[in-house]
């Protein structure tokens, strides 16, 4: 790892940064170009970084430490932690103990629904790290996740299904499943991406960006998850995030409510926001996060202030990241109560 700020900062920025990183570095530390570039050629002859190009035109790249991938066929006798300690608990070395915890929480989670839902036959694992990141992306050949999902439940759509998991507590099988682990992987990772039935669901945590896209892959599914080797998350601190009492009991969700969007639709409906608060009832507290949203109808915002907190008085609602203009309707709703059909 990087013991400089200078050279951590480089690593943890590097990626999306190749021709400019530099300029960056100048501008964050306030160091002349000449210092910046001497941290630069630090990591260089260590071998972390490799650079291409001319002087006016240099990029940079971080150098992979390890780059791997293996396949295995699918069974029910398989065991997730089995396969974690043996395949990828090698290449986890010199990996902070929290950022090490959530890559085996995340992968168990994933290989644990391959081995119980997928009704795949193959699976491949591919590993990649650098001394920015580590990253994971598996890869299964069964039904689908989101079809599953959208058959089990007689769901309208596969969207649905997407914005159903972003709840939690989505599961085909809750004898044996609590339905919890992909609400949380989602949110634990910095980079969480599920391709599978046509779609790709999307998680940016830097930037809190929730998104659905569609794709060609329709058979099997895809997770890609990546995290930073510095990040300070920890995998009890976003359980409590949680948890209506600061415990890791699983009460208290948060709904990206751009996801009940179908591609570029308005959310103007009292269907919409019944489609939003379906299923709401086993917590305690919901938050809905209307980032990306930039305008919601009265009728939509009634059917959830109004509407389903009289139905459902034991639950409490809450929002974040609306508009000015949204967040009067809503306070409205709330002290004054509306119908407008």
């Amino acid at each position: 790892m990087a013991s400089s700020p200078v050279r951590r900062y480089i690593i943890n920025n590097l990626s999306d940064h190749q021709k400019d990183i530099i300029k960056m570095v100048i501008r964050k530390f306030g160091l002349s170009r000449q210092a910046a570039l001497r941290h630069m050629y630090v990591l260089i002859t260590q071998g972390k970084v490799t650079a291409t190009g001319k002087t006016k035109d240099r990029s940079y790249t971080l150098n992979s430490l390890v780059d791997t991938s293996f396949s295995f066929q699918i069974s029910r006798s398989l065991q997730e932690d089995q396969i974690f300690h043996e395949k990828l608990a090698p290449y986890l070395d010199n990996i902070d103990e929290g950022v090490k915890e959530i890559i085996e929480y995340g992968f168990s989670e994933v290989m644990n629904n391959v081995i119980s839902h997928s009704e795949g036959k193959t699976c491949r694992i591919k590993i990649l790290k650098n001394e920015g990141s580590i990253s994971l992306k598996i890869d299964d050949n069964g039904v689908g996740i989101f079809s599953k999902l959208t058959e089990h439940f007689s769901l309208e759509n596969k969207r649905h299904a997407i914005l159903e998991l972003s709840k939690g507590k989505l599961t085909t099988d809750p004898v044996h499943h609590t339905g919890d682990g992909l609400y949380f992987i989602s949110r634990l990772f910095d980079s969480f991406i599920l391709n599978s039935s046509g779609l790709v669901w999307k998680h940016d945590f830097n930037i809190n960006e929730w998104s659905i896209l569609p794709v060609k892959k329709n058979r099997g599914t895809s997770v890609f998850l990546e995290i930073s080797n510095f990040s300070n998350r920890t995998l009890r601190q976003v359980m409590q995030d949680y948890s209506s009492n600061g415990g890791i009991i699983f009460d208290k969700t948060c709904i990206p409510v751009i996801l009940a969007k179908l591609e570029s639709e308005n959310l103007f409906s009292r269907s919409q926001a019944g489609r939003i608060t379906k299923n709401l009832d086993k917590f305690k507290e919901v938050c809905f996060d209307f980032k990306g949203v930039e305008l919601v109808s009265h009728v939509f915002a009634d059917e959830i202030f109004r509407v389903y907190r009289q139905i459902n008085p034991h639950v409490i609602l809450d929002w974040k990241n609306s508009s000015s203009e949204m967040e009067d309707l809503f306070l409205d709703i709330l002290k004054n109560g509306t119908n407008q059909n």
